[in-house]
């Protein structure tokens, strides 16, 4: 599992590249990105509510199935509120940035079986991790933990190196996605200049 800190991260980057297309308050653009990519981590509440945080962790909620349900439900709050904004827009980036979360997760050293996601689930309780893994994993502890036993896991001198890991690998593509979305791109310009 990777922390927050790298799915946030990958959220805004990709809040930063769509923003202006967003029709949306920038602050609640850039809010509703980071907790679409953190989202499948909130299987962690229903196991907090049962006194064991990790029990459901890493289950259904980390699959394609529950990133398009995620996509379907944003369309269908951002049409009950009657927000101003693209329903469709905001549900596709919604799904994205939800399946980015998975696309980190399965590159992250898993240190608890089932090793891997079940990105199939529910069709398939297979688990999938790739072979190159980029991210380190977290040591937050196993079913069956206390939530006082989570968080000792949590707050670790190795989950400190598993930060800094992360920042090495997103920062980079956070100042890539700022670079892309500045107006005054230099390769932005270039584009409308050769148009007129």
């Amino acid at each position: 599992m990777a922390t927050p800190v790298a799915h946030s991260l990958i959220g805004l980057a990709g809040a930063m590249v769509t923003g202006s297309r967003a029709d949306l308050n920038i602050k609640a653009w850039y809010m509703f990105s980071m907790v679409a990519a953190n989202a499948p981590d909130l299987d962690l509440l229903p196991g907090l509510l049962v006194g064991d945080i990790n029990r459901f962790h890493q289950g259904v909620s980390h699959s394609l199935a529950a990133g398009l349900l995620f996509g379907i439900f944003t369309v269908f709050v951002v049409r009950v509120f009657r927000w101003k904004v693209n329903a469709y827009f905001v549900g596709i980036i919604g799904a994205v940035l939800y399946l980015s979360h998975l696309l980190v997760d399965l590159q992250v050293e898993d240190l608890r079986a089932p090793f891997g996601i079940p990105l199939l689930a529910p069709f398939s309780s297979e688990h999938f991790l790739v072979s190159w893994l980029p991210f380190q994993g977290v040591k937050d502890g196993v079913p069956g933990d206390s939530v006082v036993e989570f968080a000792m896991g949590l707050f670790s001198w190795n989950n400190l190196g598993v930060i800094g890991v992360e920042l090495a690998i997103t920062v980079p593509l956070l100042i890539i996605a700022w670079i892309i979305s500045r107006p005054d791109n230099r390769l932005m310009r270039r584009n409308i200049t050769k148009k007129n």
